[in-house]
């Protein structure tokens, strides 16, 4: 085997050895290498793309061609069904198929927003139990984490609440697990029961999942009111949550109220929010645009939509809280007093 580090010369030397090998026992003709090889410093001419070279579909056992993806219609039978009458929007299970998805921007902004319409009654739960990430980018330093709270949960509400973090902007959060092998050990069953204990005592419940849909998050959605599906424009994501959106129906587990959030728009992706539309076969609710501010927002440990109000992509998250709390307006205000103590002096 040819070592990925071996020099053009020791390459053209194998190919020469391989040539007259095949000559010698008559795999070959002369005339089958009559012509020169590529040199060092000489660029082949690119070989013509063919239709399944451009499926964007790198790694997937399917071969549905793009246009197929694009262009089939919505499937009627992923309809979702409208909550209740009288069943309010409380707790949300904030799910993405994949990582790098922008699950936990979205999770930690939703927070955010709702904290303002209902201060010190909102707290987010980091169920990603072996990478969660939420406390670094919110700048938090936690004593405790989910390990300690899914152990009080069992106690009753008032052990549980020792077990929080306090977040400067109103909400509390419950920080993941300090370390993969800790993680391991809280149980799906003792985060639904962490769940529901956590509703019982705050008005708003978010939960930031691990991505896919392993026991931990079946369980998450089990115990939630709405979900926020999130992916971006990639058809790797996109076709995820398709699948993600079959196995739910499958089950029975999908949430009576639901939020698709396509993040990381622009133009591109080579898609149109139709094709989008399209290929997870259901309507797209909110579009966040890609935006430089916010990784900016998260390494500066401030959530995107008070650290700038005006940009397009806090905009749109904004409109996601807005959709589930229409009376959560900015408290602008607050959030120019935010950005002011976040300046450099």
């Amino acid at each position: 085997m040819l070592s990925p580090n071996a020099s053009d010369e020791t390459t053209l030397e194998l190919i020469n050895r391989l040539s007259r090998w095949l000559i010698s026992n008559g795999k070959a003709e002369e005339r089958d290498f009559d012509e020169p090889p590529v040199r060092e410093f000489e660029t082949p001419e690119p070989i013509p793309a063919s239709d399944e070279d451009l499926l964007l579909l790198e790694g997937d056992e399917d071969h549905e061609t793009f246009d197929e993806l694009t262009q089939a219609p919505p499937v009627q039978e992923w309809a979702f069904p409208p909550l209740e009458a009288g069943v309010s929007s409380d707790a949300f299970a904030v799910v993405a198929p994949k990582g790098g998805q922008g699950k936990t921007t979205i999770a930690i902004n939703l927070a955010t927003g709702l904290a303002e319409i209902a201060p010190n009654s909102v707290v987010l739960v980091d169920a990603d139990l072996q990478f969660g990430d939420i406390t670094a980018a919110l700048a938090l330093d936690p004593t405790r984490t989910i390990v300690d709270a899914v152990a009080a949960a069992a106690v009753d509400e008032l052990v549980l609440k020792t077990a929080l973090t306090h977040h400067e902007d109103g909400f509390f959060v419950v920080a993941s697990a300090p370390s993969p092998e800790l993680g391991d050990q809280v149980s799906a069953v003792a985060l639904g029961t962490l769940i529901e204990r956590l509703r019982h005592s705050f008005r708003y419940v978010i939960v930031d999942t691990t991505p896919g849909l392993g026991e931990h998050t079946l369980v998450a959605l089990e115990h939630v009111t709405d979900a926020v599906f999130v992916t971006n424009m990639g058809v790797p994501g996109l076709r995820g949550m398709r699948k993600e959106f079959e196995l739910l129906t499958a089950l029975g587990l999908m949430p009576s109220n639901r939020h698709i959030v396509v993040n990381q728009t622009d133009k591109l992706s080579g898609l149109t929010m139709r094709d989008v539309e399209n290929i997870i076969g259901a309507p797209v609710d909110v579009e966040v645009p890609r935006s430089s501010a916010v990784l900016l927002s998260s390494n500066r440990g401030v959530p995107l939509i008070h650290d700038d109000v005006r940009d397009p992509a806090a905009k749109a998250i904004r409109s996601l809280v807005l959709r589930i709390a229409p009376e959560a307006f900015p408290k602008r205000s607050r959030i120019q007093r935010r950005r002011r103590s976040n300046e450099p002096e």
